[in-house]
Formats: structure tokens, C-alpha cells, sequence
């Protein structure tokens, strides 16, 4: 499967803490030589408030509220600068309190026919045991979850849905999620996964430091995470035939 075939996609680079939203500018990243003048000039800046920042500079969106902090694209020529844009930032805040991380790739996918279309939703979610209990019933948006297999707290979630922006389309997101702690093993067992004690544990305050292990995941893992949300897609793929919008 190639590129060409996905009606668009995204990728945004989410980090939770705590942040000062009034930090974050078009000409703060000007003045840290993180984006260049004329990208600086063209910013479209929609709020910058103690509660939250918004704005748009040429491939860049960034949104930041207090305990928020989030860098994204629809650009993929533009992913590898995204990441090495948060890296940057990470150096110059690294004292600052975090405690997750994620790297969300999401895609839109036309599909070539409707009969496809219900296919795939029927196969993802059967509609069998619906038809008991309603009329026409329909795949409005499923999720799932399921273990790392590093050595990092945290999970991958999948979330798949219609298309809200194409006719005939499906919506995947890929949430490859991380708790910026390291841990001796994984859950073995779905009991394990969904425990309250798992569970729990993915409940960590956000401290100083811990933006160093969220620059080691961005170098480390990161082509990966890209690998596997495409792996991903092309598991749809498998269920029926794709073409461009």
C-alpha cells in the first residue's frame, strides 16, 4: 500500500504534564531556533492565554493548555521535523513536570464500493447479536486496546470509526501511548492488562526529568511507531480494496 491511497493523514506528538500555555509563541520558537522567520511570519495565532495557546505556522498546529502540550501535522513529508521540533523543546523545558507521552498517526480511507464498506464495519464488529436488539445497526466507532511490547509503561489503542470527512470512508487512529516510566515486564494476560492494579499503574504524577525519557522514546522509537500504525492500516487493507479521494 502506498501513501497515494489514503485520503489524508495526521500525526500529532501529545505530551501530559503541567505547561504555562503564555510560553509558547510563534516567535518563542523563533527566538529557541526551532522554526525559521518566514514560517514565523506567516502564524495564524487563534489564542494565546494563560489557559490555553493556539496557532498555526505553515506545516506546524500547536496547542498547548496547562496540563497539555501537543505538536501535530497533516504534512507526512513533515513527520521526522515534528519529532526533532519536540526534541528541541524538550531540552529547553526538560525541568518540567510530565508524565505521558503519545504519538498519535491517524488516518481517512476511502473505500471503492458501499458493499465494502459495511463489510468492513460488519468484520470488525459483528452486527448479529445488534440485530436482536435494534434495526439496521450500524458501526458508529470501536476501540481497543493492548499491551506494549518495549519495556515502557503505557499501551497502543486503536480507534476506528466512519469517516467525518469523506463519503465512504473509515477513520483509523493508532494512539501508541507511553507513561514516561520503565517497567521489568508486561501484561501477559488480558486480566492483567484491564486489572485495577495495571491500571493504576498507569497513574503516575507528572515530575522534573521526565522529559529526558521522552526524548529517548522520540529517538529511539519513533520510525517504529510509524511502522506499526501503517501495519496497522494495511490490516483494513486486507479486508477489501482502497483507492485515492
Amino acid at each position: 500500500m502506498s501513501p497515494t491511497e489514503f485520503a489524508s493523514e495526521s500525526l500529532a506528538l501529545v505530551v501530559r504534564g503541567r505547561f504555562d500555555p503564555t510560553k509558547f509563541s510563534p516567535g518563542w520558537l523563533l527566538v529557541n531556533h526551532l522554526i525559521g522567520e518566514e514560517q514565523t511570519r506567516s502564524a495564524e495565532i487563534q489564542a494565546i492565554t494563560p489557559q490555553i495557546s493556539i496557532f498555526v505556522a505553515g506545516w506546524l498546529s500547536v496547542q498547548v493548555t496547562e496540563d497539555t502540550f501537543s505538536l501535530s501535522t497533516s504534512d507526512p513529508t513533515e513527520y521526522l521535523r515534528l519529532r526533532d521540533l519536540a526534541l528541541g523543546i524538550f531540552g529547553i523545558l526538560e525541568d518540567s513536570p510530565v508524565n505521558a507521552i503519545g504519538i498519535n498517526r491517524s488516518f481517512h480511507i476511502k473505500i471503492d464500493s458501499i458493499e465494502r464498506w459495511h463489510s468492513i464495519g460488519d468484520t470488525v464488529a459483528p452486527k448479529k447479536i445488534w440485530e436482536q436488539a435494534m434495526l439496521l445497526p450500524g458501526t458508529v466507532g470501536l476501540t481497543v486496546r493492548g499491551s506494549r511490547k518495549d519495556e515502557y509503561a503505557g499501551y497502543i489503542q486503536v480507534r476506528f470509526e466512519p469517516s467525518n470527512l469523506i463519503n465512504r470512508g473509515i477513520f483509523v487512529e493508532r494512539n501508541d501511548h507511553y507513561i514516561l516510566k520503565k517497567v521489568d515486564r508486561q501484561p501477559s494476560t488480558r486480566e492483567e492488562l484491564f486489572g485495577l492494579e495495571n491500571l493504576a499503574s498507569l497513574e503516575i504524577p507528572p515530575a522534573p526529568g521526565h522529559l529526558k525519557i521522552a526524548a529517548e522514546i522520540l529517538r529511539s522509537n519513533w520510525q517504529a511507531s510509524l511502522t506499526d500504525s501503517a501495519d496497522i492500516v494495511r490490516i483494513f487493507a486486507d479486508m477489501g480494496e482502497f483507492r485515492e479521494a
